[in-house]
């Protein structure tokens, strides 16, 4: 059962704990149940050798010192070997990552003070005014991960996980430390903009986050431990929505989970819809959607239509009362609770439904990244959460699985598979004509005429508009020395132009002289 106690009956009021004690908690949430491993923490900085931040020299042509690669500052949570190994930290040895916006990690009590200033001016417009004695004691609350603890032995799947917009690497470390428990490895990086600076909400800016979570798929394949096959991803806010593009353009992501991300928000979308890859029904991996109620929601995050259009995709979906948008991350949800407003507020929904989160993630990545198998949610989650799936609709085949089953079975399945795809998904239909036209234009290479001759007439039945698919068929019937059929397939060509609209008067001259070439070829050949 999860508990109710609000945060600071919990961090506050046990002014005397054992080391032991308070190294063995979740701060807030510590009803949160461990699991059989130690946390291990760890940082590397890594340079994005295909970006660079900016022009080599400025306005002026003078050199620019800041030129060159992107930098990707890492953070790794892992289990670790053992509840000893490396150094024991606290949740203030979190804050020197906020320094990664403009170089290394802070040191010193100077880099300290500076770090915890940002930190509290970082989510301050949400949380605010802070209460310093509240700080200090948040700051110095042990936390489970361990610096640098030597490595659990085994391979792990791997959660590649997108802060909020202009937020650090730790912004939900409870989740990581418990998922790190667990069995799980988490990598982030800060959610900083395409000069490594502000993230920006606009297309640079999410562009610049779903490059970085890229880039972060490609770093776990040098980690030992990690399995970079089980991949999932997870976003809070404007992460959410990187969360997600990275998946439509990432084949290795299995998984897709959004922390009250703004994929729900219309102006985000419209951002988002600017990307070709970010197509609803582009998304065939089961996705996880947790929202604040509808009476704390932000207003604007009420645009489900890609979520409505994504039917590809198993979709589960836990609404969760009790917490508002930024209770769904850690470090803000902490920094709301410091603050003077906070600390008189009952926060026994926020904690359980934050516990609940937690829950259902481990869940459901469980049975999605570790195949356990659908479970219904426990009754802690059940108690908290209101929580229902869509199952996913069976998706038509793509271009590209035409061309392998082409490759792999031979022209008959491959006809099959596309003409069914047509009758059942008409809308598909000519996302085909591209690849079926480049096979045939194969097997007319290769001399395999009659099998290029078969498939353009797929075409043609499948597109009955398309001049390419005409046009491509006449074609092959003149390479077959079929003249009849090659002069009709062109006339049909003409005909068609003749009825679509869109084209210039240029573009259409064009084709029609390419036709009547043809035509006048075969008149010729007709005269020998």
């Amino acid at each position: 059962m999860f508990t109710r106690c609000a945060f600071f009956s919990l961090l506050l009021g046990l002014a005397i704990m054992t080391s032991f004690a308070r190294a063995q908690s979740f701060l807030a949430w510590r009803e949160l149940p461990p699991g059989p491993y130690a946390v291990g923490f760890s940082t590397a900085t890594v340079e994005d050798l295909t970006r660079t931040l900016r022009a080599p020299t400025d306005f002026f042509g003078r050199p620019r010192p800041g030129y060159g690669r992107r930098p990707i500052h890492i953070a790794v949570w892992q289990p670790a070997e053992s509840a000893t190994s490396g150094l024991a930290m606290t949740y203030g040895d979190y804050l020197p990552l906020l320094a990664w916006d403009t170089g290394p990690e802070a040191e010193g009590a100077a880099a300290r003070a500076v770090a915890e200033l940002q930190y509290i001016q970082t989510v301050t417009p949400q949380a605010g005014s802070p209460d310093q004695p509240s700080i200090d004691r948040l700051m110095g609350e042990r936390v489970w991960a361990r610096r640098d603890a030597k490595p659990a032995p085994g391979k792990f799947p791997v959660l590649v996980y997108a802060p909020g917009m202009g937020y650090p690497a730790f912004d939900n470390s409870v989740l990581f430390e418990y998922l790190a428990s667990h069995g799980y490895i988490v990598v982030a990086a800060p959610s900083t903009g395409p000069d490594a600076g502000r993230m920006p909400w606009n297309a640079f800016g999410l562009e610049a986050q779903t490059r970085d979570l890229e880039f972060l798929a490609g770093y776990v394949q040098s980690l030992p431990q990690a399995d970079s096959e089980r991949i999932g991803t997870a976003g809070f806010s404007w992460g959410g929505l990187s969360s997600v593009l990275f998946a439509l353009r990432h084949a290795r992501v299995r998984t897709v989970i959004s922390l009250d991300g703004t994929l729900r928000e219309e102006q985000s979308l419209a951002v988002a819809r600017t990307f070709p890859h970010f197509r609803p029904k582009r998304l065939r991996v089961p996705l996880l959607v947790f929202t604040a109620a509808p009476d704390v929601a932000n207003p604007e995050s009420s645009d489900e239509s890609f979520l409505d259009q994504a039917l590809y995709a198993e979709m589960t979906r836990a609404v969760v009362p009790g917490m508002e948008h930024h209770d769904f991350g850690s470090m803000s949800s902490l920094l709301r609770r410091c603050s003077r407003d906070g600390i008189a507020r009952d926060w026994s929904a926020a904690t359980a439904g934050y516990e609940a989160v937690c829950a259902l993630t481990l869940e459901f990545l469980d049975t999605h990244l570790r195949d356990m198998g659908a479970a219904e949610p426990g009754s802690e989650i059940a108690n908290v959460c209101t929580v229902s799936t869509r199952k996913a609709e069976q998706a038509p085949p793509t271009p590209e699985d035409f061309l392998e089953v082409l490759d792999r079975n031979g022209l008959p399945a491959a006809t099959e598979l596309v003409r069914t795809a047509a009758k059942s998904h008409p809308d598909v239909a000519t996302s085909f004509e591209g690849a079926i036209i480049q096979a045939g234009y194969a097997f007319l290479g290769t001399g395999r005429i009659a099998d290029a001759i078969a498939i353009l007439a797929l075409c043609v039945e499948i597109l009955p508009e398309s001049v390419n698919a005409s046009d491509s068929l006449g074609e092959a019937y003149l390479a077959a020395g079929e003249l009849d059929k090659a002069e009709t397939s062109y006339l049909d060509a003409k005909s068609k132009l003749e009825r679509m609209t869109g084209l210039s008067a240029e573009t259409k001259a064009m084709y029609v002289a390419s036709a009547d070439r043809a035509l006048a070829a075969i008149a010729k050949k007709r005269q020998k």
